[in-house]
């Protein structure tokens, strides 16, 4: 029982650092928020910081490995035949993901701070479904392969690079029902 209580403690002196994180970096970029203010907006000591974490950059590494790790395990749960069909289906389980937590995972996809770990997460994203690929198309031919992967990086670049341009409410819809009906039947001028 005393265990649950410490993982609950640190679970929340972590959302209180990744909250505080988000909110500074919305501000300013990565390299300009210090170890002090981040403390002083999550209302902890220096040295609880320093138990978690060795530095501002090691903190937003953090932070992004569990973006990353939340959004890999939303496609990790499809089949792969279903990831283009039910892409609004996923899309929509992303955009929420970023969403919750009062917005915190926002300012990553938004500002130019997490740039580097924004393409770490891309590349993540195609890694799952390139899994996902290579076991549903075990005899693919390295040529089927690298086209796919292509393919794969194209739209997730496209994917990435739209949150990055719009307001997350305004993609939800677009997102779930006219994205995908677009890469199953062609894009087209006409609404």
């Amino acid at each position: 029982m005393n265990e649950k209580k410490i993982d609950r403690r640190i679970k929340r002196t972590e959302q209180a650092i990744f909250k505080s994180l988000s909110s500074l970096a919305s501000e300013k970029p990565l390299t300009s928020i210090t170890v002090t203010e981040l403390c002083q907006m999550a209302d902890i000591h220096k040295s609880t910081f320093y138990l978690h974490y060795h530095d501002i950059h090691h903190c937003a590494e953090e932070f992004q490995k569990r973006l990353t790790t939340h959004i890999c395990s939303i496609i990790a749960k499809y089949e792969y035949r279903d990831l283009l069909e039910r892409s609004g289906e996923i899309w929509g389980q992303i955009i929420e993901a970023y969403l919750s937590y009062d917005g915190m995972y926002l300012p990553f996809i938004k500002s130019n701070s997490f740039g580097s770990m924004l393409q770490d997460l891309e590349t993540s994203i195609i890694n799952t479904i390139m899994e996902k690929y290579q076991l549903s198309c075990p005899n693919a031919t390295e040529k089927e392969v690298m086209t796919h992967r292509i393919n794969v990086t194209f739209l997730i670049n496209g994917y990435v690079g739209t949150l990055r341009s719009f307001d997350f409410t305004l993609l939800k819809d677009a997102f779930s029902t006219q994205l995908p009906k677009s890469l199953l039947h062609g894009f087209s001028t006409k609404g």
